[in-house]
């Protein structure tokens, strides 16, 4: 009989099943983090996006009140205010001094007085989030005197 050398058994290696208390810790951390930084840009964007929203809304009034008085044919001098929602808005039609047509070297009183310019301005405003908020929209039109 042949006699083997017997090995004493070694002490088995005990292999890593699962994570330590610690990485758990740092990982839960790090999520934590990273959650806080998507949740304030997500934030961020719905603030931008509430602002974007509140200025088209105003603009699209504006315009709809300029229209509203542009189709006139005559248009008077006058100061109008009305609301629309959350919206407060103020009309202005103003005659002006027609310098820029003029003429080089003509007299004023040889240029027609057929026609006048007319300026008119629509503002809206309106209380945003970050404060008071305002759109305004001008043109200026030509119209035969009557």
């Amino acid at each position: 009989m042949i006699v083997g050398r017997q090995h004493a058994p070694r002490p088995m290696l005990r292999r890593q099943q699962g994570f330590t208390l610690l990485e758990v810790v740092i990982a839960v951390s790090f999520m934590a983090v990273a959650m806080a930084a998507c949740m304030e840009l997500f934030s961020g964007s719905l603030k931008l996006a509430g602002r974007a929203s509140a200025s088209s809304e105003a603009t699209i009034l504006a315009s709809s009140v300029m229209d509203g008085v542009m189709w006139k044919v005559e248009l008077d001098d006058t100061e109008e205010r009305g609301s629309e929602g959350r919206f407060d808005w103020t009309l202005s039609v103003t005659g002006v001094e027609a310098e820029l047509g003029a003429w080089e070297g003509v007299p004023r009183e040889e240029l027609s007085d057929d026609y006048e310019l007319k300026r008119v301005e629509v503002t809206v405003a309106w209380r945003g989030v970050s404060g008071d908020r305002r759109v305004a929209l001008a043109t200026t039109r030509m119209q035969e005197k009557y």
